[in-house]
């Protein structure tokens, strides 16, 4: 038969609906995988919601914080449902943007690490920072000195205290340079260096001349603001780095869900 003659076979019916089942599946199981995704994701915020909430609760409660306070709190990490599977989350970070601690005020950062699903369980540990300026440092030292403070100074990583000395009604003025550091749990201000009226004097030059006077400067001070703390959390140090004063503690492995963690420390 020539090619003009030729008859092209034509594509029967059967064929045909083959492949619109064919796309017809393809397209369902895109749409069943959309779905799939988008309720996946869905759950997955209401789950890191949840753990949110929760952790927030906690620590309104750990740290005494008032409802009119915003308390951020972020779950770190991969897919929180995948977290949840696993039974511990990672990492949780709370945000404070004022908390008070016994006479020290500030803003504080919490990371809470591997806070299992099952609330029985204790955590990994965490960490508590608390940082504050030049005013919340002076309100801290009104806890800590022994003569009127009349200026605070951030110089090198130390505290330069400004007050005088009263006698007789005469004002002598003092400056104390001093050391801060954490010790056995308690924030400290160790004396370095001592400036009378403006000359340098030395600790026993200033306990000679002013006796009891001096005994509330000469010595290294501390204050405990443990009784503000949940037990658990201990103080490791106080940092001076610019006009910033920072506060650091670790929290040690806890139940959550048990008073432990609410229980405020003692002094």
């Amino acid at each position: 038969m020539s090619a003009a003659g030729r008859v092209e076979p034509v594509e029967t019916s059967p064929t045909k609906k083959k492949r619109h089942r064919g796309r017809t599946a393809l397209v369902v199981l895109a749409i069943i995988a959309v779905l799939l995704i988008v309720g996946g994701v869905i759950l997955d915020n209401v789950a890191r919601s949840y753990a949110e909430n929760l952790v927030q609760t906690k620590v309104r409660s750990a740290l005494s914080v008032p409802a009119s306070t915003p308390v951020d709190v972020k779950v770190e990490g991969t897919s929180v449902l995948y977290q949840l599977a696993t039974g511990r989350l990672q990492k949780i970070d709370v945000t404070l943007p004022k908390v008070s601690i016994g006479a020290l005020t500030g803003s504080a950062k919490l990371a809470v690490d591997g806070v299992p699903v099952d609330q029985s369980q204790p955590i990994d540990g965490g960490t508590l920072v608390v940082s504050t300026d030049q005013a919340g440092l002076r309100e801290l030292l009104k806890s800590f000195s022994g003569i009127p403070v009349t200026s605070v100074d951030l110089v090198g990583g130390a505290v330069r205290l400004g007050g005088s000395f009263d006698i007789f009604g005469l004002k002598i003025p003092l400056t104390v340079t001093l050391t801060p550091g954490v010790k056995d749990g308690k924030l400290t201000l160790a004396p370095k260096a001592f400036e009378l009226n403006g000359s340098s004097i030395t600790a026993a030059q200033l306990a000679k001349s002013f006796g009891g006077l001096a005994s509330g400067i000469t010595g290294t001070q501390s204050l405990c603001i443990a009784s503000a703390l949940p037990k658990p959390l201990h103080l490791k140090s106080l940092v001076i780095k610019g006009t910033t004063v920072t506060v650091a503690g670790t929290i040690s492995p806890v139940v959550l869900n048990a008073t432990a963690f609410t229980t405020k420390g003692t002094c």
